[in-house]
């Protein structure tokens, strides 16, 4: 009830305002929490276009894209945060994450060592690094760092170390030193996707395969569908050949795909390890250029260029009365874009 009145709320700001970057924060927010990530991302796309500095709008949309399953995106996004603000830990340790979804464990190593250096007593911090070195399959290095992580957060009502703790007690066969609080969640009662998606995980190195199934089940109901990390993540290869097991999969996979022909991940790593665009990529880009210019919508045309770019053209020394064309920084080029609709309201 509270997150729909808050996604009306912001939907009347914007209809006073549709160019409140607070309102589609607020909108994409309400999105998000409520399982929405087409629209959450769509709407918090707009907003970075119009804040590219806000730190909220971008930590939103990465979230978005990670439970899309847009991890390539949602690094992105995570790592524009810690540029903005270096110094908070909790962008960092979102980043690290993003890191190993996609496969470049030793950055995140790296970073998440940074983050410590400089926060030693960040329980969370501790808790995602140990999850990182379980991961690496450095178990004794993570089991000392989980150790802290917990007791450090002892006193507190996160459970995020004791549930980094048990992913590594239950590949050990260990249940016994699982924290006890862990096992005694109910899936009708999670809200948060990450925890039902660990917990799915906890059940399935324990072998307890309908638990497992349900937390996974659960995972998705919450819009977590980040199936390139669900297809590697070793916690869950107990199941790989379990037919319901693969018939969740095959829902998540066809979510994920529409997610990434809107907005998805358009870099891929070539044979020598430089980043290409595919050709579908290219051509999905393209179909939303060329939309978002037929809808005259100008926040949607500029989400298309870099705070940096630089466009020559006959027409912009036309309209601007310079003699090279050229528009340099994201600012000039959408003053210029918007001098030319005006001049050109029937351009399509």
């Amino acid at each position: 009830a509270n997150l729909k009145r808050s996604e009306i709320a912001a939907q009347n700001a914007l209809r006073i305002n549709p160019q409140s970057s607070e309102g589609l924060i607020a909108l994409g927010g309400a999105y998000g929490e409520e399982g929405r990530e087409q629209e959450a991302i769509r709407t918090l796309r707009r907003a970075v276009a119009l804040a590219p500095n806000n730190e909220t709008a971008w930590q939103m949309l990465g979230y978005s894209y990670y439970y899309a399953g847009l991890n390539e995106r949602a690094e992105q996004a995570y790592r524009r945060i810690t540029e903005l603000n270096p110094t908070p830990p909790q962008p960092h340790w979102m980043h690290a994450r993003m890191l190993l979804y996609i496969g470049r464990t030793q950055e995140a190593e790296q970073e998440m060592r940074a983050v410590l250096a400089a926060n030693p007593d960040q329980f969370k911090a501790l808790a995602y690094f140990g999850g990182l070195l379980y991961y690496e399959g450095k178990f004794d290095e993570a089991e000392s760092n989980l150790d802290r992580a917990a007791l450090i957060a002892r006193e507190s009502g996160d459970d995020t170390p004791r549930m980094m703790a048990a992913f590594l007690y239950a590949a050990r066969n260990q249940r016994e030193k699982i924290d006890r609080r862990i096992l005694q969640y109910r899936t009708e009662q999670e809200i948060d996707g990450d925890a039902a998606y660990w917990l799915g995980g906890i059940y399935a190195l324990l072998g307890e395969r309908q638990l497992a199934l349900e937390w996974l089940k659960r995972t998705v109901a919450l819009g977590d569908v980040n199936y390139p990390w669900f297809e590697r993540d070793k916690n869950y290869d107990s199941l790989r050949a379990d037919p319901e097991y693969q018939k969740i999969m095959a829902g998540v996979r066809q979510r994920w795909e529409a997610y990434k022909k809107e907005f998805g991940d358009t870099s891929e790593e070539s044979s020598t390890g430089e980043l290409t665009v595919t050709r579908d990529a290219a051509l999905n880009l393209a179909n939303l250029w060329v939309a978002a210019w037929n809808a005259h919508d100008l926040d949607l045309i500029m989400v298309h260029y870099e705070d940096a770019v630089e466009l020559t053209s006959p027409v912009a020394a036309q309209l601007l009365g310079s003699t090279d064309g050229k528009v340099v920084g994201k600012p000039n080029l959408r003053a210029y874009f918007q001098r030319a609709l005006a001049a050109y309201p029937e351009i399509r």
